[in-house]
């Protein structure tokens, strides 16, 4: 065999053995690739079937809820078979003496919260009430605080540090002050920005000074006995005037 044929023969089994591993290299990526499949196909079913058998747990602690029974607690027979005794009731009485700015008002409130505001008006009231309750609650607020003066303290029971017990003022017009200018604040603010959700929580805020006041009062009654006893009847507005209270 010639020099040219053995170069040629060789040139032929080398590009052979170059193929051969490369296509069991592909075969083997193939079977991993289809190994790989598998198991991410039994995962998903694995997880599909926890899943499964958790909502079927949850749903067992549920109570059972009888439709029907909470469906009979509603005699609707009872009110479309008095139709006509409803209607007697209404078209009783005269005119102007039934109450009947009572249910407009009821009405008129409803149809404003459902709306979202006050009709023709609801603009001018934001504008004006808003700040109008803003700047007097930074004021009250103001005229407490100076005219507290050594005796201002942040917590309800008074400090034994100081013995004064202030009358005069603005405190000879409601018993807290500061509390009542702070509430009228947050309301002005709370129009101001158009937020039920403050307006909701300055009525929280009410409460809690109410609260924080009947405590602060309790201690007062202790330190200074029967001169705040004597305060508290002269001045019975505990965050408003009286007169004004008593309006409300």
């Amino acid at each position: 065999m010639t020099r040219s044929k053995l170069f040629a023969l060789a040139t032929c089994l080398g590009s052979v053995g170059a193929f051969v591993p490369r296509y069991q290299h592909n075969s083997q990526h193939e079977v991993l690739k289809a190994n790989l499949r598998k198991k991410n196909i039994a995962s998903l079913a694995d997880k599909k079937n926890n899943i499964d058998g958790t909502s079927d747990d949850f749903m067992s602690t549920l109570p059972n809820l009888d439709l029907e029974g909470l469906a009979g607690q509603f005699n609707l027979e009872n009110l479309t078979g008095n139709i006509d005794q409803i209607k007697e009731n209404v078209l009783d009485g005269e005119f102007g003496t039934r109450g009947e700015a009572y249910v407009a008002a009821q009405g008129f409130l409803v149809l404003c919260i459902v709306f979202g505001g006050v009709p023709f008006v609801g603009d001018t009231l934001q504008i004006l009430f808003g700040p109008v309750l803003l700047l007097i609650g930074c004021a009250v607020i103001l005229k407490g605080l100076t005219d507290m003066g050594g005796s201002l303290n942040v917590w309800p029971m008074p400090s034994s540090k100081n013995n004064d017990l202030i009358i005069s003022g603005i405190f000879g017009q409601v018993r807290h002050p500061i509390y009542s200018g702070l509430v009228c604040t947050m309301a002005g603010f709370s129009i101001l920005t158009d937020s039920a959700t403050r307006l909701i929580l300055t009525i929280v805020l009410l409460y809690a000074l109410d609260v924080k006041s009947e405590v602060e009062e309790k201690g007062l009654h202790e330190k200074f006995g029967t001169a705040y006893s004597d305060y508290v009847s002269a001045v019975p507005g505990k965050f408003f005037p009286d007169e004004l209270a008593s309006k409300i």
